[in-house]
């Protein structure tokens, strides 16, 4: 889905624009997709701390400035983990000016471009072990079947109750919503009640999929005259 996502995302920008992203397999995808622009008057920020290994190529600072080199923007960094050990650790980390500031100019920003994530034991925030077997456990409890940027929502697109959203250090699903274009990207038919659940909360503006996935949407009735929801399949 790298490059039709983005050829969506181009078409979105004109390069004056703030952008943020989260992070993960399906951002990389997207990143190594664009080709070169000079948009000196773009800022792109990081809506997530860093998550998993420095070294690994989704972790969320190095797709930042990846992107901001791509396109020739000034980037925005989040100097922090992407969760912490605890909710007093989280709540010391946003007395930072940096951290607040940039949070704060991602709640802020033009475009977001999101991937819609499914917390299974295969996943990356598993695999990269970002959480255990508990919290994964714990998540699925709480009712949660997807995440944008670790951020748990249910088959409704609500978020979830769980102890983790008290230790995250990065924007909420409130936040990310109100962003006027959030463009997510997910694939694949086992991610249907996954993408299901964040059109029914709106938590998208623009979805890039694939024809099987947007299908099987269509005929579980999801996009209708009323979904202001913009599908973008390939």
């Amino acid at each position: 889905m790298g490059p039709h996502a983005a050829d969506c995302l181009l078409r979105c920008l004109q390069g004056n624009e703030f952008l943020t992203l989260s992070w993960g397999t399906t951002i990389l995808a997207v990143i190594e997709a664009l080709p070169i622009q000079n948009w000196p008057e773009m800022t792109v920020i990081q809506m997530l701390g860093g998550l998993g290994h420095p070294d690994a190529e989704t972790y969320g600072a190095d797709l930042l400035r990846r992107i901001a080199q791509t396109f020739g923007a000034r980037p925005r960094l989040l100097p922090s983990p992407g969760i912490v050990s605890s909710r007093i650790v989280r709540d010391a980390l946003y007395q930072d000016v940096q951290i607040a500031d940039t949070l704060a100019l991602a709640a802020r920003a033009d475009i977001a471009l999101v991937g819609i994530g499914r917390p299974t034991p295969g996943s990356v925030v598993m695999q990269s072990g970002i959480l255990t077997d508990d919290e994964l456990a714990g998540i699925h409890a709480s009712g949660a079947v997807g995440d944008i940027a670790l951020r748990f929502f249910d088959a409704q697109g609500q978020a979830v109750e769980h102890e983790i959203n008290e230790r995250i250090i990065g924007l909420d699903l409130g936040q990310i919503k109100n962003i006027p274009r959030v463009i997510g990207v997910a694939a694949g038919v086992e991610k249907f009640e996954v993408v299901r659940g964040a059109l029914r909360g709106k938590l998208v503006d623009v979805l890039v999929t694939d024809d099987q996935l947007a299908g099987r949407l269509l005929a579980d009735g999801e996009s209708n005259p009323e979904d202001q929801t913009e599908p973008y399949t390939e």
